[in-house]
């Protein structure tokens, strides 16, 4: 095993043997690496020059906490995964005939194959055709089947919505006929029609929805200094049925969203991680707002519980987790770890890592992992 070490700008500066290094006040990016248990070589001049001390290793395991295996058919294939208010898992699967048609490109025009000549093409608004799709989801006490019929969105994203509703979101962006710009929100019933869909701005990066039903939309840099306004506050909250009730703005002190990394929106609160100065945002049930500093740079998940906050992934480094603990008004490094999550055997749409309340969620073919930020790391 070996350890890569990164400066906050994400480029290697020198492998070292199995050990973590911490530097007072700033985050040096640790990446556990599993490969030969062989002797690494001396320890940098640069890591004694900033300070840095005595290592640990740490790691945070993962559970296999449920499979779709039993409820997957042999001919369907899972194009996103996602997890609800509840904390249970969803799948969209399709037949495997129609796997591709969600994700259909324009063809690339000349102009655009000059500037990136491997561009596939813009993103396709609507499929080229409708398609059935079931949503997938594993409860304590049984999988439920949804089927969608007449389903015509692209890049889907998924959550639910009570009393059987599903909300699927398009990642993509597009004029409509209505005069709306941007990505739609459609609402099926638990009979799979439509029931109706909404604008829901464009650039979003992430959607969830809380138990009472409300949308939580994020938003990349694309959607906040876009075409679009709904995008712009970086962080909106709408009711069922589209309307627009909560926009982000930051409290004194901190800039606004110019994008937004990571969202989790947990049952007592919302919870929100923020470029460019990646502070974390706790959003309560009443709307008010509490921020803290944190050290962490270009995390793309987060996960909060029992006085900690988990931060996965960061800029140009494999997947590696630091934990904080708040403390007197403060968030404080307790441990950069290595989380023991699955790889993705397959690409889907969404975040290959998902946050909601304690726990940090991964998909790997039908098996859903989760990991428990609130458990003690091993040793």
């Amino acid at each position: 095993m070996r350890l890569v070490l990164t400066n906050p700008h994400g480029y290697a500066t020198q492998h070292v043997q199995l050990v973590r290094f911490v530097r007072p006040r700033a985050v040096l990016g640790a990446v556990l690496e599993i490969g030969r248990n062989e002797p690494g070589p001396a320890l940098p001049e640069f890591c004694a020059a900033r300070g840095l001390y005595r290592p640990r290793v740490l790691f945070l395991r993962s559970e296999l906490a449920g499979t779709f295996e039993g409820v997957l058919h042999d001919h369907e294939r899972v194009i996103a995964y996602a997890v609800g208010p509840d904390g249970d898992p969803l799948a969209l699967a399709v037949d495997a005939a129609d796997a591709e048609i969600p994700f259909g490109h324009e063809e690339p025009t000349d102009e655009l194959l000059k500037m990136f000549p491997d561009h596939p093409g813009v993103r396709k608004h609507r499929a080229e055709r409708t398609y059935s799709a079931s949503v997938l989801c594993l409860g304590e006490s049984r999988a439920r089947r949804t089927v969608l019929y007449d389903v015509d969105t692209t890049f889907p994203l998924l959550q639910p919505l009570p009393d059987g509703e599903v909300l699927l979101v398009g990642m993509t962006r597009a004029w409509h006929e209505d005069g709306s710009f941007g990505s739609k929100g459609r609402v099926f019933g638990p009979d799979g029609v439509l029931r109706g869909e909404f604008a829901l701005g464009d650039g979003i990066d992430d959607v969830q929805t809380s138990a009472d039903g409300r949308i939580w939309v994020s938003f990349f840099d694309e959607g906040v200094f876009g075409d679009d306004p709904m995008g712009a506050p970086g962080l909106i909250r709408l009711r069922s049925d589209g309307t627009l009730e909560w926009a982000y703005e930051p409290p004194p002190g901190l800039e606004g969203i110019a994008d937004c990394y990571a969202l989790n929106v947990a049952t007592d609160a919302v919870w929100a991680y923020y470029y460019m100065e990646f502070p974390l945002v706790r959003i309560a049930l009443d709307d008010s707002i509490a921020s803290w500093r944190t050290p962490v740079i270009g995390a793309r998940a987060l996960a909060v519980g029992e006085g900690r906050a988990a931060f996965y992934g960061g800029y140009g480094v494999a997947p590696y987790c630091v934990l904080l603990e708040f403390r007197e008004g403060e968030l404080v490094e307790l441990e950069s770890v290595r989380p023991l999550l699955p790889p993705r055997s397959a690409p889907v749409v969404g975040r290959p890592v998902i946050g909601r309340g304690a726990f940090l969620n991964a998909f790997d073919g039908p098996n859903w992992f989760r990991l428990d930020v609130r458990a003690t790391p091993d040793r």
